[in-house]
């Protein structure tokens, strides 16, 4: 039976609209680190900011590494601090700047010493 036809359905928001050279839609990325929503095309976490592409989402992974580099770091240098007082005491962060100064700077005499030693043969 024929009758009228049927209405498309309308909706008050705007659907597949990508502002900013943007690919996909604001809320299409999260990042629980952070916990904040973003662009997936590109990893921006601000809203309507212009589309940086594949060179964001390097930018981003690349920070990202950084940062688990340096609390990786951070968390060790804390265990050396804490065996060293015996596992039971409160570290200060000052005390943990000192021992991350000092581990740099051994590293790097050992470098030196590599060199010479290379140099040499």
């Amino acid at each position: 039976i024929k009758g009228q036809t049927r209405a498309t359905a309308r909706s008050k928001y705007v659907e597949d609209e990508y502002p900013a050279n943007h690919t996909s839609v604001w809320g299409s990325f999260f990042d629980r680190a952070t916990q904040k929503w973003g662009y997936f095309c590109c990893f921006q976490f601000v809203r309507g900011a212009y589309c940086t592409g594949a060179s964001g989402k390097l930018a981003y992974l690349s920070a990202k590494k950084r940062r688990e580099a340096a609390r990786a770091e951070r968390e060790r240098v804390e265990r050396e601090v804490r065996a060293k007082m015996g596992g039971n005491g409160v570290v200060k962060k000052e005390v943990v700047k000192e021992t991350a100064v000092e581990s740099e700077e051994e590293e790097e005499e050992e470098e030196k010493k590599r060199v010479v030693e290379d140099g040499s043969d």
